[in-house]
């Protein structure tokens, strides 16, 4: 059996999530023509005025920025969950590997088959879990049926069956930036409810030292 698989990211920092989600929202932004800061949500013109090459690029960016997101919040939580929070499938999901026997019987591991929409639910769920958050990602909304609508478009794209195939209409192009503006908040909202419980408990930490300080320095008296 092959040793679990150990990808370069399996130990991500914050740092290095944040430099890829800038990298790759730049990517999207540049084609879509917003301009503005990196870390800011900029306003997007009318996506409509797009030429037909640019409306497609703008869906497979997206596309791209979604899975690399989700790989690096899947990343984070194998970082910071504590050991045994995580189940095993969650833990061979997140390094996005499954195993089988070969013809000889020996097990191999073998890329796991996720679903893009299933899989940006569980990276935002067992990143959520690894922290113990209380984060759920908004599915009830508008803006996860535009991702939806998105995803089918780029599918269609990667998978042309003729030139109409690769025809963005003025309103998927519409809707695949509404389901970008939505994925991003998303994102942002887990990222604040994580840093959110951070502060929180090293704000406990800081009282528990402080009061065994203040402990100690009592005991120190009464002798």
């Amino acid at each position: 059996m092959k040793a679990q698989p150990k990808s370069p990211e399996s130990t991500y920092s914050t740092a290095g999530f944040k430099a890829l989600y800038i990298e790759m929202r730049r990517d999207v932004d540049e084609l879509l023509e917003a301009g503005g800061p990196d870390d800011v949500p900029t306003p997007i013109p009318d996506p409509a005025r797009l030429p037909p090459g640019q409306r497609r690029g703008s869906v497979r960016a997206f596309a791209a920025f979604v899975e690399g997101v989700c790989f690096s919040l899947k990343q984070l939580a194998l970082s910071l969950a504590p050991l045994g929070r995580l189940s095993a499938a969650e833990v061979l999901f997140c390094h996005e590997v499954d195993y089988e026997l070969d013809a000889s019987g020996v097990p191999v591991d073998r890329p796991a088959r996720m679903r893009t929409l299933s899989n940006l639910r569980f990276a935002f769920h067992v990143l959520n879990r690894a922290v113990g958050g209380s984060f759920k990602l908004d599915v009830a909304s508008a803006g996860w049926r535009n991702l939806c609508t998105a995803m089918k478009v780029r599918d269609r794209l990667m998978h042309p069956k003729g030139i109409a195939s690769m025809r963005v209409s003025d309103e998927e192009i519409r809707a695949a930036v509404r389901g970008y503006r939505w994925f991003d908040a998303q994102a942002l909202a887990l990222a604040l409810d994580i840093i959110e419980l951070q502060l929180e408990k090293t704000s406990q930490l800081k009282g528990l030292i402080t009061d065994q300080s203040a402990s100690g320095s009592t005991s120190d008296v009464e002798k």
